[in-house]
């Protein structure tokens, strides 16, 4: 499969999903109008990307912000994450969130409780 990449916006997130690299990021704010409609391509080519066995890979969510349609959005990737990971593949997922965020660290950690599936949950700096 190709990368497919999506440079950041005011509204969207900057999303590159690199199968070469086994490299995966979502990162900056998802407030798009029809989020449904913004993430379908992604989480389709998740779940074709997803599917069968794969090498170790590494997922990261550094959302600075999102709404609550995103939110559901970013769960539904995440069960297909899960999926594959209880399928047997090895995905590392982290979730960055900003050292003075408590709310996003938060989130992160009902994502994990809500998956069951380990996140790696990483507090990063301004700097970083």
């Amino acid at each position: 499969m190709k990368i497919i990449y999506k440079e950041p916006a005011f509204r969207t997130p900057e999303i590159k999903f690199d199968p070469e690299n086994n490299f995966f990021i979502i990162k900056g704010r998802s407030l798009p109008e029809d989020a449904n409609n913004f993430y379908a391509p992604y989480k389709s080519w998740l779940k074709n990307y997803f599917r069968g066995s794969i090498d170790e890979s590494e997922f990261i969510l550094q959302i600075d912000y999102f709404n609550s349609s995103s939110s559901r959005m970013i769960l539904e990737m995440m069960y297909i994450i899960r999926d594959s990971i209880n399928e047997g593949n090895k995905i590392n997922i982290i979730w960055r969130y900003q050292e003075d965020d408590d709310e996003m660290m938060t989130v992160g950690e009902e994502i994990q409780t809500i998956i069951e599936v380990p996140m790696k949950m990483e507090c990063i700096s301004d700097e970083d």
